[in-house]
């Protein structure tokens, strides 16, 4: 049977066209990674009470030759209402980055089999053509920074010193499944998941807070320096962290679980506008 010049030139622009992404077949899920909490899904501290912005993060795939860019993202995530006391929305990262847009679902308490549980979603939508653009969806393996849920921690001291499951990835239906939309055609993927635990910190302090008055100013930087050049007295809190003994926690401004002039510097820095904000000493 002869076939047209046209039906020749149709058949021609598939192989073109079409064969590199058969080739390269439907993303492998292993390439692409949602991570809620901390990056390494070590567990995320937190004290009683506190109101914490909880990190996402997303990663696609390392391969420099994937077909695809990444431009629809459903993040949801499920919270025990034990341990989270109330749902605040969020806050996008990328939004900055990107031609996109973002939103948070209003929070929905879930029933059978996840009663107990509330549900919270972060939609990502990107606007990009091709040539890629850099943009925070096609990372090649990178994790970055998406956005953070922003939520209130119970109350309850009871929790103090425990590690707790507070979060599952959305499972079963179109509402509680995360799943990542692809620009070049292929079909979605649901990306690997990894959820930080919490753990509550029996330490109770402002971080950078040398002279114990519950903020973080210049103060506290002239109670340090007096103190290191004396006569000045010893910041007054300290802290019984598991794995540190019981070090100056709250005039810790750096996060490295020890006080020092580092953290003056740091202090100095972060008051100056030139470097960031102080930190908890990990797992304190």
């Amino acid at each position: 049977m002869k076939m047209s010049m046209s039906a020749i030139f149709t058949v021609l622009l598939s192989l073109i066209v079409v064969s590199p992404l058969m080739a390269q077949g439907p993303p492998d899920p292993q390439n692409y990674h949602l991570i809620y909490g901390n990056r390494d899904a070590s567990p995320f501290v937190v004290t009683p009470g506190e109101t914490i912005l909880l990190p996402i993060w997303g990663a696609t795939d390392p391969n420099p030759n994937s077909a695809d860019t990444v431009t629809f993202l459903h993040n949801p995530l499920l919270s025990r209402n034990l341990y989270i006391y109330q749902r605040l929305g969020g806050d996008c990262v990328i939004c900055d980055q990107c031609d996109s847009c973002c939103a948070f679902s209003m929070p929905e308490n879930m029933g059978p089999p996840y009663g107990g549980y509330t549900n919270q979603s972060m939609l990502l939508y990107a606007y990009l053509n091709d040539p890629r653009n850099g943009c925070v969806f096609y990372t090649l393996g990178d994790t970055v920074l998406l956005g953070y849920f922003q939520m209130r921690i119970t109350a309850d001291s009871a929790y103090s010193g425990q590690t707790v499951d507070a979060f599952l990835e959305g499972h079963g239906d179109s509402d509680t499944q995360a799943l990542w939309s692809m620009q070049d055609g292929i079909s979605g993927v649901i990306p690997t998941i990894s959820i930080s635990q919490l753990y509550f910190s029996p330490c109770f302090y402002t971080c950078g807070d040398a002279n114990n008055d519950n903020t973080f100013d210049g103060l506290d930087i002239v109670f340090a320096i007096n103190y290191f050049k004396g006569p000045g007295a010893e910041p007054p809190y300290s802290c019984n962290c598991p794995g540190y003994g019981s070090p100056r926690l709250a005039a810790d401004t750096n996060g490295d679980c020890r006080f020092s002039g580092i953290d003056v510097t740091y202090g100095v820095n972060f008051l100056k506008g030139r470097g960031p904000a102080p930190r908890r000493c990990p797992g304190c």
